[in-house]
């Protein structure tokens, strides 16, 4: 999910003891729509509570080296990708995680995967939004 504020900056966070910058992000619930999954995920994330928000991609892939369920077997990955400009509460961040920042998309840090393509998705998202508003 990608949250911006009023200078078009992405909030990233850095997990406690990983090496790489991520978006927020969730697992989605049984009872949970996508849209649904990205505010909840946003609160427990960063204490902000989004006010729009915007599906501006979706992405599948297989990641039989990278998540499994707790019987070890791999799992599918539906990645959607929200984006807000709206929002309100203050920034925090949960114990695991060790900072909570807003990034220019010209100098952002290094992302883990599949975070990569999320950003790519934000990327023409705002190109077209620039161009449309311009």
């Amino acid at each position: 999910m990608l949250i911006l504020n009023d200078e078009a900056q992405v909030l990233m966070l850095k997990p406690a003891e990983e090496p790489a910058w991520i978006l927020p992000w969730g697992e989605m619930a049984a009872t949970e729509t996508p849209q649904n999954t990205a505010e909840r995920v946003s609160r427990e994330e960063t204490g902000l509570e989004l006010l729009d928000i915007e599906c501006v991609g979706f992405s599948s892939a297989s990641s039989s080296n990278r998540v499994h369920n707790s019987r070890g077997e791999p799992q599918h990955l539906h990645l959607f990708t929200f984006v807000s400009t709206y929002y309100s509460g203050s920034l925090r961040h949960p114990d695991l995680i060790e900072q909570v920042q807003f990034f220019n998309i010209s100098d952002l840090p290094d992302t883990a995967v599949p975070f990569q393509e999320s950003i790519q998705l934000f990327r023409r998202w705002l190109s077209s939004r620039t161009l449309q508003f311009s």
